[in-house]
């Protein structure tokens, strides 16, 4: 029976995903991997559908096809979601590897964990036979490095373990990296004591004085809490608190301040104090005291290897303060922001030299063949990266090239020789970054590009301005609002996927690693300039150009150009904004270009002439009334109720921002992309907004 009749006839519910948009969703994977079980390609449909920022992912399988678990692996590494996993019970062989793609594995005390070699089996000639060893020693390979990447281990030592076919209690497993954490199930929630409750009145600024004087006190409550705090409750006419379980300066406290209550009651005949059911109340306080406590404790919990010590001073300060979760999760955002974005955009360290050795080629080849003699130097480069990385809370998707590389001196000449020891090729090797700029239209425009920035972003922009105005001798201003805004960038994973050849990588001359370069360079520019154009804003998407609120918007009416009015129009319309100042010009596509090309004078004669030669910057060979007039196929043409209409955007370019945040992460397909070819999967962390959107006038409704 083929996989594909395998799967139509297995009807069974093997896996299960709750709450996809909320706050935490859910995935369950409680069967085998491929064969009568799990299918990637069904997980992967709905996981896809998973909008929350953070996933708990439950494993109960004893493994089984591999080609279907790499393929989950991969998908739940690239999703954006924060991921949990956990096994409460037994996650064997390639179920294992999928437990790999979380950030946190957590392992219940009576959990089991199971790595072994790949196996298989193959009916045919001897030939056929050794393939298919060779096929499963790649196999072994890829999952080693999976096992490697979560674990720290030596390739070697995965190996061994793995042909021992090692089996590991939940223990065993987070001595040796495969887990983080034993949770023991079942374990008593323990009581609050006399401490605890000190803590929540030492730490509550806003707590009800007649509730805190009931609360347990510590040894040193009278110092923490005011003599009104600590004196007796009135309900009614009856006392629901003594002075019995009240020593020292607190007792004295408390019978000076029963004499000045009894004093004002007499004078002033003070109604009696409502009912209070006092044990309630207490019992609330501690139980909401406690929860804030617990939310904070969790939340340093899971970013200690990030911030290490300064953690905990945080969570200490948060939980004796009046701070609340929601500004403690805020503060802890930002401070392993800031830890990660330092540690993707800061150099490690390698000269000119070195950085001018690293070749992409032998890297991609070696990832692919998974042979590290192939790119030691690289290797290793990536590796170092890789763990500053971890070591910030960040989760590569795949190897992250440092920015010594992607920045390396610009137009550095280098040589190589061909197979003649006479013939050599030089090459200017440009930086990745000056290559990835040059391959956008939106920079060459006139678009802000701000690099090497760390953490959230809040860029101020101006929303109203100061007005200038003649007075009479002796009269005053008028005052006028000078208003401010701002504009935040965070940092948002751009991916952009290019195909090589197996033969492309294999190559060692300069001119095929420059020819690799640009290719990836271009790939990845596609990706932030359609974005910046016309990002939605949803989820992890930057918000571009053409969705930004406050661009000023005209009215073509779905119809052809009769003539280049709706373009001046949107010129008049960013002048009157008194922000058009900088980098003027039109974006739009081929087939907008096009008509305006075709637009005629009532003589006959072209409207709008062409240019002898092209704008070098942008590659436009049209100007409108001095505008020069840059195309771009990720301007859309598929706008309007008739998914018909083309864009086409004029302005001040130098309000565009366009951010970027350090290293570039790179992912190799495991497996061919067609005969020959392997797919290689790009990273960036960028963001992309506009400063003052009445910079920009947008027509969404031509028809060409």
């Amino acid at each position: 029976m083929s996989k594909k009749q395998k799967k139509a006839k297995n009807k069974k519910r093997w896996f299960e995903i709750k709450n996809a948009a909320g706050e935490s969703a859910t995935v369950r994977i409680l069967d085998e991997i491929g064969g009568w079980g799990v299918w990637a390609s069904d997980l992967i449909d709905q996981l896809d559908g998973i909008s929350a920022p953070h996933i708990n992912l439950e494993i109960f399988s004893p493994g089984g096809y591999v080609d279907e678990g790499l393929q989950i692996y991969a998908a739940l590494l690239r999703h954006p979601a924060r991921i949990t996993a956990r096994i409460d019970a037994l996650a064997a062989s390639i179920a294992s590897v999928i437990a790999m793609a979380a950030d946190e594995i957590v392992m219940s005390d009576v959990a089991m964990m199971m790595i072994h070699d790949p196996w298989g089996g193959a009916v045919g000639t001897a030939e056929d036979m050794r393939k298919t060893a060779e096929v499963l020693d790649k196999m072994k390979g890829q999952i080693v490095g999976a096992y490697a990447k979560q674990t720290g281990l030596s390739t070697s030592e995965i190996e061994s373990m793995m042909a021992e076919e090692t089996w590991m209690t939940a223990e065993e497993a987070v001595a040796k990296g495969f887990a983080h954490k034993m949770e023991v199930l079942g374990a008593p929630e323990p009581a609050p004591s006399a401490s605890f409750a000190g803590k929540i009145v030492a730490g509550l600024k806003h707590i009800p004085e007649t509730v805190a004087g009931l609360l347990p006190q510590p040894a040193n409550a009278g110092l923490m809490l005011s003599p009104v705090a600590m004196a007796r409750i009135v309900i009614g006419d009856t006392e629901s608190a003594t002075t019995d379980n009240l020593d020292g300066s607190a007792a004295v406290a408390h019978k000076n301040q029963e004499e000045k209550e009894v004093a004002m009651d007499t004078a002033t005949q003070t109604p009696a104090a409502p009912n209070i059911d006092v044990a309630a109340v207490k019992k609330d306080a501690i139980r909401a005291e406690r929860e804030r406590i617990n939310e904070i404790e969790a939340i340093a919990n899971g970013v200690r290897n990030v911030l290490g010590d300064r953690v905990d001073l945080m969570a200490r300060e948060a939980s004796n303060g009046d701070v609340s979760v929601e500004d403690f999760r805020a503060s802890i955002i930002d401070a392993v922001s800031s830890v990660q974005s330092n540690a993707i955009r800061s150099p490690l360290g390698l000269d000119s030299s070195e950085a001018s050795e690293f070749r992409f080629t032998r890297l991609f080849a070696a990832l692919h063949a998974n042979k590290p003699s192939l790119a030691p130097f690289e290797l290793e480069v990536c590796e170092a990266m890789n763990n500053r990385a971890a070591s910030a809370g960040l989760k590569p998707k795949g190897t992250m090239i440092p920015v010594d590389v992607l920045l390396r001196p610009k137009n550095a000449p280098q040589t190589t020789t061909t197979a003649a020891p006479s013939i050599q090729t030089e090459v200017l090797a440009s930086s990745f970054v000056e290559l990835l700029r040059n391959q956008m239209v939106i920079t060459g425009l006139g678009a802000t590009v701000l690099d090497g920035l760390e953490g959230n972003v809040s860029i101020p922009r101006q929303t109203t301005g100061a007005t200038a105005a003649f007075v009479t001798e002796g009269g005053a201003a008028t005052d006028q609002a000078f208003g401010m805004g701002s504009l935040s960038l965070t940092p948002k994973s751009v991916t952009a996927s290019y195909l090589a050849t197996k033969q492309m990588l294999l190559q060692s001359s300069l001119s095929m690693e420059a020819l690799l370069r640009n290719d990836l360079a271009a790939a990845v520019a596609e990706a932030i300039q359609g974005a910046a154009i016309s990002g939605d804003g949803i989820g992890a998407n930057p918000l571009g150009l053409l969705n930004t609120t406050g661009v000023n918007a005209v009215v073509v009416g779905g119809v052809a150009l009769a003539n280049i009015d709706p373009l001046l129009d949107m010129v008049t319309k960013s002048k009157q904004s008194k922000t058009l100042r900088g980098s003027l010009g039109f974006l739009t596509n081929a087939l907008v270009e096009g008509a305006i090309l075709k637009l005629k004078e009532t003589t006959g004669g072209y409207l709008i002439q062409g240019l002898n030669n092209e704008i070098p910057e942008t590659g436009a060979t049209v100007r409108v009334r001095g505008y020069q007039v840059a195309t771009s196929e990720q301007v859309p043409s598929n706008l309007g109720a008739g998914t018909n209409l083309s864009a086409a955007i004029f302005g001040n370019w130098n309000d565009l921002l366009i951010g970027e945040w350090g290293a570039l992460d790179v992912l190799v397909n495991p497996y061919s992309n067609g005969i020959g070819n392997l797919k290689i999967e790009v990273l960036q962390f960028v963001d992309c907004g506009v400063r003052r959107p009445a910079s920009f006038a947008v027509a969404s409704d031509i028809l060409a």
